[in-house]
């Protein structure tokens, strides 16, 4: 590859970005051909001076962008779908309209919305991109920890299919009528919400219902507020649909409601997670609450709640959500079993105000009319048999002692070089360096010791890494918490 990549490693830019950004712009500009081969990873990795984990990772995004291709023994190649239309390209990429999707066969140009512009320029946009972090397990629950008897047990029941109106093509766009009224009794029970199941609208995946939300309540250059730091994947959408996005900050109490009191443009959606903050851990104080409740009322917002992590809280309470404070309509709720159940049920659903549901209805009807029956049935017996709560309440136990063992090792091994969340929550712990360290180094070490961790980076919108870590601890047994935060240790010292 004759292409020169220089790196800044004081960039607050991250490194596999860098690398992912001189390879593009050398596709765009010609430097790098259609069909050209790059390095190996490990070549490249070799060549830079980097890990070879991120330069893999500026393959993946190159990849899901569709500017290389990965072939199975061949390597990767630069892809021939990028092309210029008429030969106008711009080679650094600032601008939608200089590029078009080329179709490989036809060669035709096609014109995209500006929907379609966004998404195909989108940064990061990937299954291995920024928003997601492999090292925390995907904050998914471990196969072996899963009930999986039961389950199937629910599911060979669901799959008899005895009522002959579940064969009905056309079903409730809403989802299974049974399966809503027992998500209601598992909200009334757990997070103090009380809702009817026609207020419920059951999807396949929290995504699908946010972008919903976004077709419905957006128009290109409305004003959303955000969690800083908060999900990079939810920026993103929000991003995706034309909105602008502003970052509000969180202390003790959660999001700081003043930030939007003080605030000239009008806020249509706010997007918090009150129960437990994605990533800190912080719970929203209930002054906090009703204060955010008052202010949605009186602009006209809507509040969507992501019900993070609220199951797992050691040692302390369940904190009711702020939908069952709500008295104005201004809350969508928002859950995904995911947290608990994946990858049995890849089942989400929204708690809708009133007056919004009939909205998400008609929509359901144009869009998805079906989620898949039988897994619906099996996640409502399995609910109503009381097999979901028993598992969080066995899982809950188990990743306490995790959570410890994890805490204790950190302790042991880094004393006050490291200060660690005492919030006690979630499935992940949020740790700080007290002195200024390489990011990079830190996540080398972790890779090579076997640590799960992650850089809080990408948590904040201006990228900043204020010497933030991310340490799962449910995937991982509690022996090995010794071992690995040594190694780790050891290797950071070099």
């Amino acid at each position: 590859m004759p292409v020169a990549i220089k790196l800044s490693f004081d960039s607050k830019v991250p490194i596999y970005k860098q690398i992912f950004n001189a390879i593009r712009q050398a596709i765009l500009s010609g430097e790098l051909v259609p069909g050209e081969k790059l390095p190996s990873s490990r070549a490249l990795a070799d060549r830079l001076v980097v890990s070879r984990d991120s330069v893999s990772r500026s393959y993946a995004d190159l990849a899901s962008q569709g500017y290389v291709e990965i072939v199975r023994a061949s390597g990767v190649l630069v892809s021939r779908r990028f092309a210029a239309c008429d030969g106008a390209i711009d080679p650094g990429g600032e601008s939608a309209e200089s590029m078009r999707l080329q179709a490989p066969s036809a060669g035709k140009c096609i014109k995209l919305s500006a929907f379609g512009e966004r998404i195909v320029h989108a940064e990061g946009l990937s299954v291995a991109g920024a928003y997601v972090a492999p090292e925390l397990n995907f904050d998914a629950p471990m196969l072996e920890e899963l009930p999986l008897k039961r389950w199937r047990d629910c599911l060979k029941n669901s799959a008899k299919l005895e009522d002959p109106a579940l064969l009905c093509y056309i079903n409730d766009p809403f989802g299974l009528l049974s399966l809503r009224e027992a998500i209601a009794g598992y909200l009334a029970r757990s997070r103090f919400i009380n809702c009817s199941p026609e207020q419920i609208a059951v999807f396949t995946s929290t995504e699908g219902g946010t972008d919903l939300l976004c077709r419905l309540l957006l128009k290109e250059g409305d004003h959303v507020a955000v969690e800083n730091p908060g999900s990079p994947a939810i920026r993103l959408s929000f991003e995706m649909h034309g909105a602008v996005i502003h970052g509000i900050p969180v202390d003790e109490q959660g999001l700081v409601v003043d930030e939007l009191e003080g605030m000239n443009e009008p806020i249509r959606i706010v997007w918090v997670t009150p129960s437990h903050h994605d990533p800190t851990g912080v719970v929203m104080s209930e002054s906090r609450r009703r204060q955010l409740l008052e202010w949605a009322e009186a602009h006209d917002a809507f509040i969507i709640e992501d019900d993070f992590d609220s199951e797992f809280r050691y040692g302390d309470r369940p904190v009711a959500a702020m939908k069952g404070m709500d008295s104005s309509g201004s809350v969508i709720y928002r859950y995904n079993f995911w947290r608990v159940l994946f990858p049995m049920a890849r089942i989400a659903f929204l708690v809708l105000p009133e007056p919004l549901a009939s909205a998400v209805w008609r929509t359901r009807v144009l869009t998805e009319r079906d989620v898949p029956i039988v897994e619906q049935r099996a996640l409502a017996d399995f609910i109503n048999e009381g097999h979901l709560e028993s598992h969080i309440r066995r899982t809950k136990a188990l990743y306490a002692r995790r959570r410890a063992a994890l805490v204790q090792s950190l302790s042991k091994h880094f004393g006050k070089r490291l200060k660690i969340s005492p919030l006690s929550a979630g499935m992940h712990v949020l740790v700080q360096f007290s002195h200024a360290v390489a990011a990079e180094d830190v996540l080398v070490a972790a890779r090579q010791s076997g640590l799960p961790l992650t850089s809080m980076a990408g948590r904040y919108i201006d990228g900043a890494g204020r010497n933030e870590f991310l340490v799962a601890f449910a995937h991982c047994d509690e022996h090995e918490f010794g071992e690995m935060v040594a190694r780790f240790k050891s290797i950071l010292s070099r």
